[in-house]
């Protein structure tokens, strides 16, 4: 009989097991002092793709729904519920989207351990506001509030739920690098430049703005601000992920203050000022946090008045987050998930051989028709002979007649495109019909638009249902 394992081995072996046991518990604790608040509105960004009746939230990212992503990446960061808060208008859409569409997709985590509770507010509500009227509801110390246009590898939201935990932050803020040059912005008057302020020996974070509210380029600092903040560096080539870790007592602030609206544009920026500005939170019950009481045994000199600390968190890498805030953040983002480049990948499977696209089921091929890397086809699509397809995404159920070519664009479900049409820089919403030798460039057409043949559009946007004539 084979002898027993030596008692050493048997003592090192049971400290693993208590080890891993104790890590569980340790991330089990953590979790649970958190909870999730995702703000599905329709900030009306992207019309005519999002209107009355096509929330943001559900827009398609190769060829899955923005909240798709986002239920992943919140579940298998280890969270058990999501306070998901929707326009009333948008909540039988989504509703019914979670309760049967989003069940029946495939999960590579039990998405069944995950409860979503809904909470419905009134249309007019920004972000802010609907974080107010569901405070009740938000029983853990720390809450993380995201929108529903922002998608992040679950690993980084760990971090960054540990990172605001252990300096025992007001706040903790995500950003990443821009993709699109500064001077590209500028030149495109419809881009947004966030300018942020940060300390570079601690991360704080001390200014936000945005090019939206700023007058002719000129950006204000506040005495106040450089007192206090002496060696910030403003950056303009970040971009804010609209994600945030608040401690619960920050809620006090939305109480006190009824003019605050967004989150983005007047809530963070308004705890900002009160790191410098201390009349500010002079009504705000301010709890005493672990590392405080530590201080009153030190003999290290701390500043006890520095009560609310916010920071934030860069991202050194772009494609491990990405928001949608536009028309080209879309066709961006779309295009990174086709290529295979970003942290989460379409439900299509990827085909072998030398070109590795995203192919769904009962895909139809023709002869001479090459479906490249960086291409998603759905399911139930066909694509006819000579058809050119490049850096695109085209949804389930549509078809695409001979020689037509779709590049670097999105193409919705159950779309036609006729013989020899080309579509370029495009987003075409569901059940369109674009008939034969059409030209479409730097396009937004919303569901149901029909474009009749040899028409050439460019830079042009057209709601829900139009119907172009031959003469326009």
């Amino acid at each position: 009989p084979s002898s027993p394992p030596p008692l050493p081995l048997l003592l090192l072996l049971l400290f693993l097991l208590l080890l891993l046991l104790l890590v569980e518990v340790k991330m089990s604790r953590l979790i649970q002092d958190f909870q999730v608040v995702l703000i599905a509105g329709n900030e009306g960004r992207l019309q005519p793709l999002t209107d009355s009746i096509t929330p943001q939230c559900l827009l398609p990212l190769g060829n899955r729904t923005i909240l798709s992503y986002q239920i992943e990446f919140i579940a298998k960061a280890g969270f058990a519920e999501i306070l998901l808060v929707v326009h009333e208008s948008f909540e039988e859409q989504i509703a019914s989207y979670v309760r049967e569409a989003w069940k029946e997709e495939p999960h590579d985590y039990d998405h069944t351990m995950i409860k979503i509770v809904f909470h419905s507010v009134p249309n007019f509500l920004k972000s802010a506001h609907c974080l107010l009227k569901i405070k009740d509801n938000i029983t853990a110390n720390n809450v993380v509030v995201l929108n529903g246009d922002v998608i992040v590898e679950d690993q980084y939201l760990n971090k960054m739920i540990d990172r605001h935990r252990s300096r025992d932050a007001a706040v903790t803020s995500l950003f990443f690098p821009s993709v699109q040059s500064v001077q590209a912005k500028k030149r495109d008057r419809s881009q947004v430049v966030d300018y942020v302020g940060l300390d570079q020996e601690t991360d704080r974070l001390v200014l936000l703005s945005s090019s939206s509210v700023i007058d002719d380029d000129f950006l204000k600092v506040k005495r106040s601000l450089l007192e206090r903040f002496p060696n910030f560096v403003v950056s303009s080539d970040l971009k804010s992920a609209n994600l945030f870790v608040f401690s619960r007592w920050t809620l006090q602030f939305l109480e006190k203050n009824d003019v605050v609206e967004s989150i983005e544009l007047h809530f963070l920026p308004l705890l900002l000022r009160a790191q410098y500005r201390k009349k500010l939170s002079k009504d705000i019950d301010i709890p005493l946090s672990l590392s405080e009481t530590a201080v009153q045994f030190s003999s290290t000199y701390h500043d006890v008045s520095d009560k609310i600390k916010c920071y934030a968190w860069v991202l050194s890498d772009s494609l491990a987050c990405g928001r949608v805030t536009d028309t080209t953040s879309y066709l961006l983002l779309n295009r990174h998930i086709a290529g295979g480049t970003f942290a989460y990948l379409p439900y299509e499977p990827i085909t072998g051989g030398k070109q590795q696209a995203f192919v769904g089921r009962d895909v139809e091929i023709g002869q001479r028709t090459l479906v490249p890397t960086g291409t998603v086809v759905g399911d139930h699509t066909d694509l006819g002979e000579r058809v050119a397809v490049k850096k695109s995404v085209i949804g389930k159920h549509c078809h695409i007649a001979s020689t037509a070519k779709v590049l670097n664009s999105v193409v919705m479900d159950h779309v036609t495109i006729g013989e020899g049409a080309k579509i370029q820089n495009s987003v075409i919403g569901p059940n369109c019909y674009i008939d034969a030798n059409v030209d479409i460039t730097d396009c937004q057409l919303g569901a149901n638009c029909r474009v009749p043949s040899g028409r050439e559009l460019n830079r042009e946007k057209h709601p829900r249902g139009t119907l172009l004539s031959d003469g326009l």
